[in-house]
């Protein structure tokens, strides 16, 4: 149980290590408004890195090449939120990744939910 301990301490503090971090709450028919999903959560960057994009992404479970919605926009304060209009339907993976430049180059910090989610 302790070498469990360990690892699941070290892995949560990893984005902290890394510089930057982006979390990933999915909403299907937020507000009870249908064919829609929302993508929301918290991010943050290290001192001296900037964050210059986020794009939320949706992907139709089970297409196959993968059919995916997605917005990219700019980062304002340390939360993001993100709806997106999509078909009535069965979505998995969902994901969200944070664009920053650390030291003058350009770095990625991605968040997966591997959760089925369902919009009506």
């Amino acid at each position: 149980m302790k070498s469990i301990t360990t690892v699941l301490v070290i892995v949560g503090f990893l984005p902290f290590l890394m510089g930057a971090s982006i979390s990933l709450t999915d909403t299907p028919n937020p507000g009870g408004n249908p064919q829609q999903i929302q993508g929301s959560g918290t991010w943050s960057v290290a001192q001296g890195e900037t964050a210059t994009s986020i794009q939320y992404q949706v992907t139709l479970k089970g297409s196959n090449p993968p059919q995916t919605t997605q917005s990219t926009f700019k980062p304002t304060g340390n939360t993001w939120s993100s709806t997106l209009s999509v078909a009535a339907a069965t979505y998995n993976p969902c994901q969200v990744t944070l664009y920053y430049t650390a030291n003058g180059m350009a770095n990625t910090f991605t968040t997966k939910d591997m959760n089925d989610q369902v919009v009506r």
